[in-house]
């Protein structure tokens, strides 16, 4: 047992606590294996310090003793945008040890109120707080050394102690497992607002989808959005634009999401916005990054699904390809961030 003022967790499964833990809370979680029989399926008390005859399928439990913050609290763009690289940091050190989240979104990713030995991330290389792999690829090594890089030069706190992370990893999927079985990697996971374009459409239409690191990436993209237009301290200076782009976000439709993203696009374009401080600091950003990932679901389609050998197996072929990736996408998610921060930073990125 692991325990702090922040939090106990009791683990039944060495490998996945390790897992979780390593990446320095990357994902906090109740995490269950697939639920094979009757008993599984009745579920149990998550909370309970004695696991049940049945709770073969509970790995970790976690109790939390202490208030967390969350994304909608930030008092400053150079905070929310600080709490969004630690949140891909977590992110990534946990699709690293093996696992992928495949339910990103608001309410799962969470703000410590303030930094705490038990989050911290063992270094990789170096001072880098992304861990290492020895089966990666050179290509993903490249990528994680560009990583390191970046994060070195952001003008924000260490990074090997963050104060956001990831939680919640009742759909999160081992690799191995996950790439082994035809039904479950078909399977879409996930809250339809959060979801990437690409696996909403396949929610709607009811067909098989692989989900691949950048639809994790896609989803923290749209934890930034709500996160900056639902922003609690932001609320008296909101525009009757802002307003109604957080109506049209509630109402959980992918048309109207991708209407408030086109409209988000059209502003920064403009170039001058009269809004709210918040939402005037991050447009330019907001359309970078989208940008960014669209181009990353177009490499993904042309260096992955089109390439792969015939004879390969996807356990085999695709973990490294996530691995690569993930490393890849965070690498070209951190530019942006990196710009508005560096913004902020010259031009005092004042408090909401």
């Amino acid at each position: 047992m692991l325990s702090s003022k922040i939090l106990v967790l009791k683990n039944y499964d060495d490998t996945l606590l390790q897992a979780v833990v390593d990446p320095a809370g990357s994902s906090l979680q109740r995490h269950h294996s697939p639920s094979t029989t009757p008993e599984k399926k009745a579920g149990h008390d998550a909370w309970s310090d004695t696991p049940s005859e049945h709770d073969t399928a509970r790995t970790l439990r976690v109790v939390l003793f202490s208030k967390f913050g969350t994304m909608y609290d930030a008092a400053s763009s150079k905070e929310l945008a600080t709490w969004l690289v630690h949140a891909h940091i977590c992110w990534l050190n946990y699709l690293l040890k093996g696992f992928l989240h495949r339910d990103i979104s608001i309410s799962n990713v969470l703000v410590l109120k303030s930094r705490s030995e038990v989050f911290q991330v063992p270094e990789g290389t170096g001072r880098s707080p992304i861990i290492w792999r020895n089966d990666l690829s050179e290509e993903a090594q490249t990528w994680h050394k560009k990583v390191t890089h970046i994060l070195a030069e952001l003008p924000i706190t260490e990074t090997t102690s963050p104060l956001a992370f990831v939680t919640d990893g009742d759909m999160s999927a081992n690799l191995c497992k996950y790439l082994a079985d035809a039904t479950e990697r078909g399977e879409r996971s996930g809250i339809p607002e959060f979801m990437s374009d690409k696996l909403r459409r396949a929610f709607e239409m009811n067909t098989h989808h692989l989900h691949n690191p950048i639809e994790d990436l896609s989803s923290l993209f749209f934890v930034g959005v709500w996160a900056i237009l639902f922003n609690c301290r932001n609320q008296p200076r909101r525009t009757a634009e802002e307003y109604q782009w957080r109506e049209d976000l509630g109402t959980g439709d992918r048309t109207q999401r991708c209407k408030v993203i086109g409209e988000i696009f059209m502003c920064s374009a403009e170039g001058e916005y009269i809004g709210s401080p918040i939402v005037s600091q991050w447009l330019s950003t907001l359309e970078k990054w989208k940008r960014a990932l669209d181009e990353l679901n177009g490499l993904w389609a042309r260096e992955v699904l089109r390439v792969k050998p015939g004879g390969q197996s996807d356990t085999d072929y695709f973990p490294l390809r996530f691995y690569e990736f993930g490393l890849r996408g965070l690498s070209v998610v951190l530019v942006p961030l990196a710009e508005l921060l560096r913004q902020l930073e010259k031009d005092g990125g004042p408090d909401f």
